[in-house]
């Protein structure tokens, strides 16, 4: 049997991040980690890459830049990791993106759990995927 395959959907910026990560791997899940798709030694997609003074894009600015190759070459690896994935793990705090991403899950019918706690967040996790 195969392990099962999850997509944490977070924020670059969320504290917990990492610890969830592990301890996901730690208990079997294969999961996908958006901050280094590839491997531990890869860093995933910043629009920081791109421009150094994002915060002062216009819409349009942002519009234009969502073909940039970088860009379409990130979502296409979340977006993949997506559909293999069986579960969605919402982790708050977290923006629109990953909202985004695990309301487009659950509308695939994946399975979506979203823990609130870092405290409960292992033991419910277990508890859930049984």
């Amino acid at each position: 049997m195969r392990p099962l395959k999850i997509y944490l959907a977070s924020s670059w910026r969320n504290k917990h991040y990492e610890t969830v990560l592990q301890v996901l791997r730690f208990q079997g899940y294969e999961t996908y980690d958006f901050k280094h798709p590839e491997d531990q030694s890869l860093s995933g997609f910043s629009w920081e890459n791109l421009h150094k003074d994002v915060k002062s894009w216009t819409c349009e600015d942002f519009k234009q830049n969502l073909h940039h190759p970088e860009a379409t070459n990130a979502f296409e690896k979340d977006f993949r990791a997506m559909h293999e994935a069986d579960y969605c793990v919402l982790l708050l705090p977290c923006g629109r993106s990953a909202h985004s991403e695990a309301g487009w899950m659950k509308g695939q019918g994946k399975d979506f759990l979203s823990p609130q706690g870092l405290l409960h967040t292992v033991s419910y996790i277990v508890i859930v995927m049984f």
